[in-house]
């Protein structure tokens, strides 16, 4: 874990490799006849990920070799880097100003780090003609996401909702 966290960064874009969970064993007096590691990669960039996830595979299957264990991989999702279409963008952002409640209203374009069912549905509707883009919708959260704390603010949903009804229908005219 220590070797997999320690990964260099890259220059071509931003990364994030964690271990979210390490389990082996039931007592501190037992050596354990196995261990879990759930790991997570991701980047900006789908090429840079793709080294990123080889790095990481080849600490596993080293650190293995060196103890003389047998290791196995087995891979339960995958995120691709979201492109958003800047015109989509431009198009959320005209809407977001007219939702009363929205106070800070921020545009990037660029690639995007998004969750793993958005991005594959993202590119997939690209791919098929149609325009694409990714969303935070923010408010003041008692601790950040994937914490054991986090819990989100209800009172943002209307303006959610109201958001997206109004780019449906601007989409659609």
């Amino acid at each position: 874990m220590l070797n997999i966290h320690a990964i260099p960064r890259f220059s071509t874009g931003s990364t994030r490799v964690n271990v979210g969970v390490l389990e082996g064993g039931t007592a501190a007096n037992i050596i354990p006849e196995f261990a879990r590691m759930v790991i997570e990669t991701r980047s900006v960039s789908e090429e840079t990920n793709n080294e990123l996830e080889r790095r990481v595979r080849n600490i596993l299957a080293h650190s293995a070799e060196m103890h003389e264990l047998r290791h196995e991989v087995e891979v339960i999702g995958a995120a691709i880097p979201i492109a958003c279409d800047e015109e989509l963008v431009a198009l959320a952002m005209e809407e977001a100003a007219q939702v009363e409640g929205f106070h800070t209203i921020k545009s990037k374009v660029a690639s995007a780090m998004g969750s793993e069912d958005a991005s594959f549905m993202i590119r997939r509707v690209q791919e098929r003609g149609g325009k694409g883009t990714y969303m935070i919708i923010g408010s003041n959260l008692p601790a950040p996401h994937h914490h054991p704390r986090f819990d989100i603010d209800e009172a943002v949903l209307p303006r959610g909702v109201e958001l997206l009804n109004r780019i449906a229908r601007r989409v659609l005219k």
